[in-house]
């Protein structure tokens, strides 16, 4: 206990408050970097039409080298990949969101069947979890919505048949499926906050979709994050034909 809280100590006086960034729907790849813990994200294009397989980025940290590239699974607008690259079994976690105040909060569900995250380097990808993100997910600026956040829970025991989880970070509720339950992020944890697929028209004929996420630290730390955006233009907010 003395060296994590050690570690934590030393992540809060090293964290920025809060990043942010401005992404459109040409990217192809979300990455969450953690000191302690790795998490990667990635955001693809919902459609066939508008998603043209991007090769993979070349990947300077060894945890993502042999990362596998998702491809959401319709009617997904985007597809959310979270990996560990520490080298302790950690648990992801998302609340449940809605994009407007008549809307019922709507759940998601790892991919692989699980939220446990596995150890870098374990067989058959078992550190990473992927998350298709609903078109409920889309678009919760409006009044009354409530955004998606998506963060990992460290230091968990957990019985996934009975629903429960104890988590030293990151826990919320006492429940292992915490997007099930309803519930929303707990404080004293970092937290990724999103607004996913925001259409925006420059011009008639001219559409695309942009996301905006944020790093959170408010409410207290508990692990570092990056996220780096692989694919799209995260300096050009335009799709690849915006004449500026």
């Amino acid at each position: 206990m003395r060296k994590e809280n050690d570690q934590m100590e030393k992540l809060a006086s090293s964290r920025q408050p809060s990043r942010n960034r401005f992404l459109t729907s040409s990217l192809t790849l979300w990455q969450l970097l953690l000191l302690t813990y790795t998490l990667c994200l990635i955001a693809h294009p919902a459609t066939a039409a508008t998603a043209k397989p991007k090769a993979a980025p070349k990947k300077t940290d060894a945890c993502l080298a042999n990362m596998p590239v998702a491809t959401p699974i319709p009617p997904a607008v985007r597809v959310v990949q979270l990996v560990n690259c520490s080298t302790e079994t950690i648990l992801g976690a998302a609340n449940a969101a809605k994009n407007g105040p008549d809307k019922a909060l709507t759940s998601i569900f790892p991919r692989e069947g699980t939220w446990v995250m596995k150890p870098a380097g374990s067989p058959n990808n078992a550190n990473v979890i992927t998350l298709d993100i609903p078109p409920e997910w889309a678009d919760t600026k409006k009044e009354g919505s409530v955004a998606p956040n998506i963060w990992a829970r460290t230091g968990c025991r957990f019985e996934i048949a009975a629903d429960k989880a104890q988590c030293e970070t990151g826990g919320a509720g006492g429940v292992y499926d915490v997007s099930k339950a309803k519930l929303g992020p707990p404080g004293a944890a970092t937290i990724t906050e999103w607004t996913f697929y925001q259409a925006v028209t420059p011009a008639p004929g001219s559409t695309y979709y942009v996301d905006n996420f944020d790093i959170s630290a408010v409410n207290g730390v508990s692990l570092t994050v990056d996220i780096v955006a692989v694919g799209g233009h995260d300096s050009d907010p335009g799709d690849p034909n915006n004449p500026f």
